[in-house]
């Protein structure tokens, strides 16, 4: 096998084909256009379903109402509205016009393919195709996957290009396409055609979405609002995405004009710079020919008839069109001039260039500047294209029978030659086309220029001409004058088209004549064109009238009637072009003002107004010329001509009835076949009539020369006396702008645009904007300071009292700024936040309350797993919470489905009104930890329970002594602030705050408050306390010195006396720190006299939870921990050491007492030693815990840290413990006689368990009345 390919003999330069730097600019336009295309869509996307999952969660959550469940809705349908879009799955059918070829089929042209690919630098193709087309592309399959991974190139071959162009021409095309093959960019393409599939669907597909919203929106008004509003909103974003898009498709534009110029100069540098100048000025003519092919083929199959190579047309068009013209070069290579070939230009610059933004393709002129901007020059290979195939009449034929075969219509084969003939005898074998009359009827219609036929006869010329006369009719110089009139015309519509057409993104600049022009010259140039197109006109007019008047006055010298037959004729061509233009003249304008109507998608009532006028004149337009069809009698030898019996055989009964209100819709899907029938029927008696009129001219001519006779008759025609007619320049004026408001509806134009955008954006994200702040998020805003408060949300207040909470309704998203003050106005503490999450969300105010999250279970008639499940949240000051229960109570029981075994629920509380260590034994983190003490110490209220303890605990805070500091500053006079500032100054300003203290007193010495404060200030224990007791006993109702006074009291064992004392204390905060000690000192009371007279003096929770260890009123005891010390203190040791058993967090705890008590197992007490020496011990059981192991003869040392928090070393733990040992009880008293009773009552428990019982009597008394039960072991 020979090749055909031949490499480019012509060097070319370096870098001729590199991208441009515009190349590369548009490239990255594209991107970042479809980029942020992208991200608009899924960005909508997403949100519109988030909002719609949050709404429905949050409904559902959180108390929502209708509402949200109908927002949930409406953003769930635009979600799905939206991402229906991305699944375009459309149907794949096989092409039948795509013939698949191999290299098998062709191994000669896929050499060619393959070798011009290769010296491209481009992939092979992948698959080639034949098609019947004028065409040479590039193709690929699109999926979702090539969006991922590159798709493999095809190469489309159209054989109405192979039999037009030479082998160098073809060559030319191909490596253009080569060159797109090659470019990176092409990638772009997909990207594009999928987004520009999504934006199609959005835009224009009308599916089972909008028929849903047709029938919301149509029924009750209570329901069809909704649809309304998803109305309205889907509009929004069908324009949003529009107008969008429509940037993409801009910048894509732009790109698209780049990447022919770089693929024209691969071909150039492949082939040289003409070939492919030459392909594209043949492929206009190529293309022309194709056109008219397709015509004849569907001729052909009116009659059921069917060629068998469509090319021999397409080639015998241009043949003919050769001859038409009278320019043999017709559709052949142009002629390369030997010198200045790089100035040499085919296409010359069109007088009006289009915008070049709005083409995707460069004009041809821009092409050849391109192409020649670096001239190659490099001879064309001028053998036929079809070479290259091997089956070439197969292919033709096939490709042929291929396009026949789509009519579905059976058929006859008729012989090319056949074909050939009556394509000529249709399109080309007319007298009006022969060259002689150099385009005088050549798309032409000269008798349109005229109101009535007869102006045509009225030219002021001879009455007897003269040959010379007729050798002067249909000059050369005609077919110019007609060419430059036809290009002054589309100058002035360009124009038109330019002047009335809206400004938009895209800059485009009008050019004319080489010129660029700005838009308000259009009107002067115009006018300037107008009367050039005139002068041109009223030639071309005095030439046809000199025409026709010539042979009219000729005739008169043959006889009258001939005469009369030329007028006749000239009628009929007159009748039948006039009809012609008043259909195509109502036509247009009524097509242009449904077009225009139908833009926005919607029919206004003025415009179906207009829309009926029209109609109606195009009925009344079209009822005539039927009419007409009857009134019409022909001669004989033009019914012979026109092969027909009558003129009125041409048309069917009119039945077509005239357009309204009702039948509008129905009556523009058929009015057009309607005017067809019209049209073909007047064009075959236009150009009959007209064929019919010249000869007889021609045969006056020449009889008149002669001096002969013709025997032609007159009246042989019947023609309507009146007609329509519609002269050239009186066309029905079209409406050449959108209104307003339809081009706000369609974005014509950059105002429009820009205004469609906004308003569309604008209603998209103001419903974004409503979704997000429609999501009412509950809040609970915590007040743990035991002081009353104000919050400020926004422009709201809320007064909030200690230990309570508020529920508030807040919208997500929205930012809030607070603002926390004391009920006198003292600023707490400001803050801003939004909500971040789908959840409830917590504000604890100041730090101050701690919470924890723990289980409820309903309905288990067993211990689920997980019932200890607590999870300790500390003292944050915003968090969220997913919890069913938030600071309530939960119900005692909820409704189970008969198949639950139960159900699992959570809840939250929070912890501000207990004790000081309880709360900071749930705070793990010690910046809250020390925001919680700060907190409270200084905005609590100076009568609150806790507020000495959280004092207290200022001396663990860096810089505690500014919190009484700050309390002085508002309460200079503070009892509570002043004590602090002694507890927490260091030993030097120690000495000078007491200094001022006891000069206070010396300044007021009736003043309690002082006294109180220097008392404190004594260094001398003894001399302390006597003082603390002549102060009580002088100021009975002052509770600093009550309190003081009763553990002066309890010290030295007199309870009675701080049994009173304690009782005289009236302030809640001295009252918790009391409670426990005076609690104790009434059971020790009790316990150890036998007048049992003494009763609680602070009843609080705290007591009675101790005491109802004792009584056993626990809640659900199988399920409690506390229900193991009851048990203990029962002595139901075995119970009690099986339930510790199901309490990770306590068990340790309690097997220690468990371990130390009086009839506790082997098993029992080996489970207490073999605990790990650190883990359940603190100070209520490290007593009995130590006596366990000197009973058991262990190590005890490793538990004397444990009494360091009471300043209990180890040389005073081993005395104590040797004495007891030895039994020496007197002694032992005296050694502990400075511990406090609770410190005491544990001495005697540890020795009754070293000494397994033997101990004095009153001390197993003394320490049953002042241990509670879950601070002792079981002992007897």
């Amino acid at each position: 096998m020979s090749s055909f390919y031949t490499r480019m003999s012509a060097k070319v330069p370096t870098g001729l084909t590199q991208p441009t730097k515009s190349f590369k600019k548009h490239v990255w336009f594209s991107i970042l256009g479809l980029f942020l295309f992208i991200v608009l869509y899924f960005s909508l996307t997403i949100w519109f379903a988030k909002l719609a999952y949050n709404l429905f969660i949050d409904a559902n959550n959180f108390d929502g109402h209708f509402w949200n469940y109908l927002l949930a809705a409406g953003f769930g349908f635009l979600s799905l509205f939206m991402i229906k879009s991305l699944f375009f799955l459309d149907k794949k059918e096989k092409n039948p016009m795509q013939l698949y070829i191999n290299k098998e089929d062709e191994p000669l042209l896929f050499d060619y393919l393959y070798k011009l690919a290769d010296e491209a630098g481009a992939p092979r193709p992948h698959k080639v195709f034949l098609t019947d087309r004028v065409n040479a592309s590039v193709s690929y399959d699109i999926s979702f996957l090539n969006l991922l991974i590159p798709s493999k190139k095809n190469l489309e071959i159209g054989l109405g290009l192979v039999n037009v162009l030479s082998l160098g021409e073809f060559k030319a095309v191909l490596a253009h396409e080569f060159g797109h093959f090659a470019q990176k960019s092409m990638l772009l393409g997909r990207y594009v055609y999928v987004a520009q599939r999504v934006a199609h669907k959005i835009i224009t597909k009308r599916d089972a979405f909008d028929s849903f919203l047709a029938g919301l929106s149509s029924i009750d008004i209570r329901i069809s609002w909704v649809g309304w509003i998803l109305s309205i909103l889907v509009w929004a974003i069908r324009s949003l995405i529009e107008v969008c898009f429509s940037v993409v498709i801009i910048a894509e534009r732009a790109l698209s004009r780049e990447m022919e110029f770089q693929a024209d100069l691969v071909a150039v540098s492949l082939t040289g710079s003409d070939a492919l100048i030459h392909a594209l000025y043949k492929l206009q003519i190529a293309d022309e020919a194709y056109a008219n092919t397709i015509t004849c083929i569907n001729d052909d199959l009116q009659d059921k008839k069917a060629i068998e190579d469509m090319y021999v047309l397409q080639t015998n068009y241009i043949q003919q069109m050769a001859k038409v013209l009278d320019n043999p070069s017709y559709g052949k290579s142009p002629e390369i001039p030997q010198e200045n070939r790089e100035k040499h230009r085919i296409f010359t610059s069109a007088k009006y260039n289009p915008p070049k933004m709005w083409e995707t393709h460069p004009a041809d002129i821009d092409r050849e500047n391109n192409a020649k901007k670096t001239y190659i020059y490099e001879p064309i290979d001028n053998r036929v294209s079809w070479d290259l195939f091997s089956k070439p009449s197969f292919y033709r034929k096939e490709l042929t029978s291929r396009i026949i075969k789509t009519s579905k219509v059976e058929t006859t084969l008729i012989s090319n030659d056949d074909s050939i003939k009556k394509q000529n005898d249709t399109y080309f074998d007319w007298l009006f086309l022969n060259p002689k009359y150099h385009s005088t009827f050549f798309q032409r219609q000269p008798f349109l220029n005229f109101k009535t036929s007869d102006l045509l006869f009225e030219a002021d010329v001879p009455s007897k001409p003269t040959k010379d006369d007729f050798d002067k009719l249909y000059p050369k110089s005609i077919s110019s004058k007609i060419s430059l009139l036809q290009e002054i015309q589309q100058e002035i519509a360009a124009l038109i088209i330019s002047q009335n057409e809206a400004i938009t993104i895209e800059k485009r600049r009008i050019w004319h004549r080489g010129n660029e022009v700005k838009r308000n010259e259009i009107p002067d140039l115009l006018d300037s064109l107008n009367k050039e197109a005139d002068e041109i006109q009223q030639e071309l007019i005095a030439h046809d009238k000199r025409c026709r008047t010539l042979h009219f006055k000729a005739s008169n010298h043959i006889n009258g009637e001939v005469g009369i037959y030329l007028k006749e004729l000239t009628k009929l061509v007159h009748y039948s072009e006039h009809s012609i233009s008043s259909i195509d003249d109502i036509r247009n304008s009524f097509n242009h003002t449904l077009i225009i109507a139908l833009a926005d998608g919607n029919v206004s009532t003025s415009e179906l107004v207009d829309i009926l006028k029209l109609a109606n004149e195009y009925y009344g337009v079209l009822r005539r010329i039927y009419l007409h069809g009857n009134e019409i009698k022909l001669s004989t030898e033009l019914l012979k001509n026109m092969n027909i019996e009558s003129y009125s055989s041409l048309f069917e009964e009119f039945k077509l009835t005239p357009p309204d209100k009702e039948n509008i819709n129905n009556w523009v899907n058929v009015i057009d076949g309607w005017s067809n029938v019209a049209i073909n029927a007047l064009q075959k008696l236009r150009n009959e009539s007209l064929e019919l009129l010249l000869e007889t001219e021609e045969s006056v001519k020449n009889a008149y020369l002669k001096q002969q006779q013709l025997d032609i008759k007159a009246s042989s025609f019947s023609i309507p006396e009146k007609y329509d007619t519609l002269v050239t320049g009186n066309e029905r004026k079209v409406k050449q702008e959108l209104s307003m408001w339809d081009r706000f509806i369609v974005g014509d134009g950059l105002i429009p645009s820009i205004a469609k955008f906004g308003i569309s954006a604008s209603i998209v994200f103001a419903a974004l904007f409503y979704g997000n702040y429609s999501q009412k998020l509950p809040l609970y805003i915590y007040n743990g300071l035991q002081t009353n408060v104000n919050v400020s949300l926004n422009n709201d207040t809320y007064y909030i009292p200690p230990n309570t909470s508020k529920k508030l309704q807040l919208n997500y998203g929205e930012k809030y700024h607070t603002i926390t003050t004391t009920l006198e106005g003292d600023i707490i503490e400001e803050d801003d936040f939004e909500f971040n999450d789908h959840s409830a969300h917590i504000y604890n105010i100041a730090n101050a309350g701690v919470f924890m999250e723990y289980p409820i279970f309903y309905g288990y008639n067993y211990t689920p797993s997980g019932i200890n499940e607590r999870s300790f949240l500390g003292a944050k000051k915003w968090f969220s919470t997913k919890v069913d229960y938030i600071l309530e109570e939960p119900p005692t029981s909820i409704s189970l489905s008969s198949s639950s075994s139960g159900e699992k629920r959570h809840a939250l509380h929070a912890y501000s009104d207990i004790a000081p260590e309880s709360i900071m034994s749930m705070v793990s983190d010690s910046i809250q930890l020390n925001n919680v003490i700060k907190t409270h110490s200084k905005w609590d209220h100076e009568d609150s329970k806790y507020l000495v303890m959280w004092m207290y605990y200022l001396n663990q805070v860096p810089n505690g002594i500014d919190i009484p500091k700050s309390r002085l500053i508002k309460n200079p006079t503070e009892l509570i602030s002043l004590r602090a500032m002694q507890d927490l100054s260091d030993s030097l300003s120690h000495k000078s705050i007491c200094e001022k203290n006891t000069q206070l007193l010396l300044d007021s010495p009736n003043n309690p408050d002082y006294f109180y404060l220097a008392t404190r200030c004594i260094e001398n224990e003894s001399e302390k306390n006597s003082q603390f007791i002549k102060g009580f006993e002088k100021w009975e109702n002052h509770n600093w010195l009550a309190y003081a006074a009763g553990n002066c009291y309890s010290e030295i064992g007199a309870y009675t006396k701080a049994y009173k004392a304690f009782d005289a204390v009236k302030n809640k905060g001295l009252q918790e720190l009391i409670a426990n000690n005076a609690e104790r000192i009434k059971r020790v009371l009790n316990n150890t006299l036998k007048e049992k007279k003494y009763t609680t003096i602070i009843d609080n929770e705290e007591i009675n939870y101790y005491n109802s260890l004792e009584t056993g009123n626990i809640e659900e005891k199988s399920t409690n921990p506390d229900y193991v010390y009851y048990l203990l203190h029962k002595g139901e040791i075995n119970k009690a050491y099986e339930l510790a058993q199901k309490f990770e967090e306590s068990k340790t705890y309690a097997l220690r007492l468990i371990g130390a008590s009086k009839g506790a197992t082997k098993r029992m007490i080996t489970s207490a030693l073999n605990i790990s020496d650190k883990e359940g011990v603190n100070l209520n059981n490290v007593w009995s815990t130590l006596a366990l192991s000197i009973k058991n003869k262990k190590d005890y040392q490793q538990f004397l840290s444990f009494f360091e928090p009471i300043k209990l070393n180890q040389k005073y733990i081993n005395k104590l413990v040797s004495l007891i040992k030895s039994k020496k009880y007197t002694q032992v008293d005296k050694h502990i006689s400075k511990l406090d009773l609770r410190w005491k009552a544990q001495t005697y428990i540890m020795a009754n368990i070293i000494l397994d019982g033997d101990i004095p009597q009153k001390w197993k008394q003394f320490y049953k009345g002042a241990l509670f039960a879950n601070e002792k072991p079981y002992l007897l």
